[in-house]
């Protein structure tokens, strides 16, 4: 059987809070004493204490120091990582803008084009309109020089001369000119038939 353990004489010992602090001895040049026995003075503390709580809150300074060199260090990694985004995301902008830009110029472009060809294409027919006017005009007046007072004539070379400015000048110019006259004379017919 075991031996039961002696108890130790004396106090039993203190936690380490509770200990009493460790001697320390320094030399100090200058008026640094004078300094720490004012400021000591006005905390209310002894000079032991003072140098104590200063020397804590130096070290507490280092730590504190640290760790804003670290929040300072992250800050600086997140900045350039959102200045790597801003630049990748302007580049982006500035390629889809120019693309815009293409395609706003080539839209113009384009709406100039069809423009210029709508406008052509009204110059030709309103030089096409004008002189089958001139034509129907000339022919007009041509019938009311030959005719004179014959109205049932007149009329019906009027629509004669109707028929002939709706027929295109290539029809004459390839000498379809049997295909034109029937028409002509089915047309005369008809016209006779009801002025009759």
């Amino acid at each position: 059987m075991s031996e039961p353990k002696k108890r130790q004489p004396g106090r039993p010992s203190l936690p380490d809070e509770e200990k009493r602090s460790r001697n320390l001895t320094f030399r100090s040049r200058g008026d640094l004493r004078d300094r720490l026995n004012d400021a000591a003075t006005q905390s209310g503390r002894s000079i032991s204490e003072e140098i104590e709580f200063r020397l804590e809150a130096s070290f507490t300074k280092d730590e504190r120091i640290e760790e804003l060199k670290g929040r300072l260090d992250e800050m600086r990694q997140r900045l350039e990582s959102s200045k790597v985004e801003y630049e990748k995301d302007r580049a982006e902008l500035k390629e889809k803008a120019a693309k815009r830009r293409e395609d706003i110029e080539k839209f113009r472009a384009e709406a100039a084009a069809d423009l210029a060809n709508a406008k052509a294409e009204m110059t030709k027919l309103q030089v096409e309109v004008e002189g089958d006017v001139k034509r129907l005009e000339g022919a007009d007046a041509l019938l009311e020089g030959l005719l004179g007072e014959n109205k049932q004539k007149a009329q019906l070379l009027r629509l004669l001369a109707i028929e002939l400015a709706k027929i295109p000048d290539e029809k004459f110019a390839i000498g379809d000119t049997s295909r034109i006259g029937e028409q002509l004379n089915a047309q005369l017919i008809k016209y006779s038939a009801r002025t009759a």
